[in-house]
Protein backbone atom coordinates (compact mmCIF):
# COMPACT_ATOMS: atom_id res chain seq x y z
CA UNK A 1 0.00 0.00 0.00
CA UNK A 2 1.05 3.50 -0.70
CA UNK A 3 1.62 6.09 1.77
CA UNK A 4 2.19 9.67 1.12
CA UNK A 5 3.85 12.11 3.39
CA UNK A 6 3.19 14.35 5.49
CA UNK A 7 4.21 17.26 2.14
CA UNK A 8 1.80 15.95 0.40
CA UNK A 9 3.80 14.85 -2.93
CA UNK A 10 6.09 12.35 -1.79
CA UNK A 11 4.53 8.83 -2.56
CA UNK A 12 6.07 5.63 -0.78
CA UNK A 13 5.57 1.87 -2.13
CA UNK A 14 7.56 -0.68 -1.64
CA UNK A 15 11.66 0.46 -1.70
CA UNK A 16 10.20 2.99 -3.80
CA UNK A 17 9.33 6.99 -3.23
CA UNK A 18 8.29 9.05 -5.94
CA UNK A 19 8.67 13.05 -5.74
CA UNK A 20 5.31 13.81 -7.30
CA UNK A 21 6.30 17.57 -7.73
CA UNK A 22 10.10 16.90 -9.35
CA UNK A 23 9.49 13.56 -10.62
CA UNK A 24 11.90 12.06 -9.03
CA UNK A 25 11.88 8.27 -8.17
CA UNK A 26 14.15 6.94 -5.48
CA UNK A 27 14.51 2.83 -4.60
CA UNK A 28 17.16 2.14 -1.92
CA UNK A 29 18.67 5.31 -2.29
CA UNK A 30 19.18 5.34 -6.28
CA UNK A 31 18.05 8.36 -7.94
CA UNK A 32 15.89 8.23 -11.57
CA UNK A 33 14.00 11.78 -12.83
CA UNK A 34 11.92 10.48 -14.56
CA UNK A 35 9.49 12.26 -17.75
CA UNK A 36 6.46 14.18 -17.02
CA UNK A 37 3.77 11.14 -18.31
CA UNK A 38 5.19 7.85 -16.76
CA UNK A 39 5.18 10.18 -13.46
CA UNK A 40 1.73 10.95 -14.18
CA UNK A 41 1.01 7.58 -15.05
CA UNK A 42 2.31 5.94 -11.79
CA UNK A 43 0.74 8.64 -9.95
CA UNK A 44 -2.73 7.45 -11.05
CA UNK A 45 -1.42 3.50 -9.83
CA UNK A 46 -0.49 5.10 -6.55
CA UNK A 47 -3.29 6.89 -5.90
CA UNK A 48 -5.63 3.56 -6.14
CA UNK A 49 -3.54 0.49 -4.67
CA UNK A 50 -5.45 -2.62 -5.39
CA UNK A 51 -7.53 -1.30 -8.47
CA UNK A 52 -7.24 -2.47 -11.54
CA UNK A 53 -6.55 0.73 -14.34
CA UNK A 54 -6.79 0.49 -17.40
CA UNK A 55 -5.81 1.92 -20.53
CA UNK A 56 -8.77 4.16 -21.08
CA UNK A 57 -8.54 5.44 -17.57
CA UNK A 58 -5.28 6.39 -18.43
CA UNK A 59 -6.82 7.72 -21.52
CA UNK A 60 -9.63 10.04 -20.09
CA UNK A 61 -6.80 11.51 -17.50
CA UNK A 62 -6.20 15.56 -18.54
CA UNK A 63 -2.57 15.63 -19.76
CA UNK A 64 -0.14 18.50 -20.17
CA UNK A 65 0.94 18.06 -23.55
CA UNK A 66 -1.83 16.51 -26.26
CA UNK A 67 -3.28 12.42 -25.54
CA UNK A 68 -1.89 9.66 -24.15
CA UNK A 69 -1.33 7.27 -27.39
CA UNK A 70 -1.79 3.56 -27.10
CA UNK A 71 1.75 3.12 -28.57
CA UNK A 72 3.09 5.69 -25.44
CA UNK A 73 1.62 3.40 -23.08
CA UNK A 74 2.76 0.32 -24.98
CA UNK A 75 5.98 1.60 -24.93
CA UNK A 76 6.41 2.24 -21.06
CA UNK A 77 5.82 -0.96 -20.17
CA UNK A 78 8.29 -2.65 -22.68
CA UNK A 79 10.52 0.26 -21.05
CA UNK A 80 9.60 -0.77 -17.50
CA UNK A 81 10.16 -5.14 -17.72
Amino acid sequence: MAAISDDQHVVRFGDFALDLQSGELTKKGRRSLLPDQPVRILARLVRFPGVLVTRDDLRREPWRHGTLARATISHERRGNR
